[in-house]
């Protein structure tokens, strides 16, 4: 997502090649079904590397989830 109005947006690796948009980066974890469990949202510049770690311990501490995929 793109936009000015909050305090998370930033400059970063914008998957659709628009330069100077500033964005918000979202991490949605599903079930295996493809329902949704959980959202994050982090800063623009926030790399995946950053946030797949991040969400692989929400699983693990927080919903108790022992195998992820």
């Amino acid at each position: 997502m793109e936009g000015n109005a909050t305090e998370l947006a930033d400059y970063g690796y914008n998957r659709d090649k628009k330069q100077g948009k500033k964005q918000i980066v979202m991490a949605l974890l599903t079930d295996i079904d493809g329902a949704p469990v959980a959202v994050r949202v982090f800063h623009g510049n926030t790399a995946d590397t950053t946030t797949v770690p991040a969400q692989l311990s929400i699983l693990a501490n927080q919903l108790g989830v022992e195998r992820s995929t």
